[in-house]
């Protein structure tokens, strides 16, 4: 793999606020976080060196990127990736809210922030869930192939 993914940890290095299941690929089992188990997050399995993770479903995604708008960044990114990414969102979107209501500018410029604003995390979502599918079924046929 040419992305450098978490690697899970072996059951006996286990740490606080980690479960026990067993990869996806190998079926031997991996310590993961709770919130890479809850999300579905990729892991690299320390044993045989395949990417674990849970595969999305696009409708979900979308839809939690349709009705929660930034805050759907914590569905698709750990939270230190999700937590900066927020606050730009937020701070974008505020900083064309104020243009539009102090700046004399074309009503075509608001319509391009609002979508911008309303429809941007959604199709971020969409392009970290397609990277993600593609990964995880890149992984499987590499393992399958050897």
């Amino acid at each position: 793999m040419n992305l450098i993914q978490p690697t899970a940890s072996v059951p006996e290095s286990l740490r606080s606020g980690e479960v026990i299941v067993p990869c996806r690929l190998c079926a031997k089992t991996i310590g993961v976080p709770r919130w890479d188990a809850w999300n579905g997050f990729i892991l690299q399995c320390p044993h045989c060196r395949g990417l674990h993770g849970k595969p999305w479903r696009v409708k979900s995604t979308l839809l939690a990127g349709l009705l929660f708008n930034a805050l759907s960044f914590f569905f698709t990114m750990r939270p230190r990736t999700a937590a900066p990414l927020l606050c730009i969102t937020a701070l974008f979107a505020i900083g064309c809210n104020y243009a539009s209501d102090h700046v004399a500018l074309p009503l075509a410029l608001d319509i391009v922030w609002s979508s911008i604003v309303g429809l941007g995390p959604m199709i971020i979502n969409g392009v970290i869930l397609l990277k993600h599918n593609s990964l995880l079924d890149k992984s499987a046929s590499q393992l399958t192939s050897l």
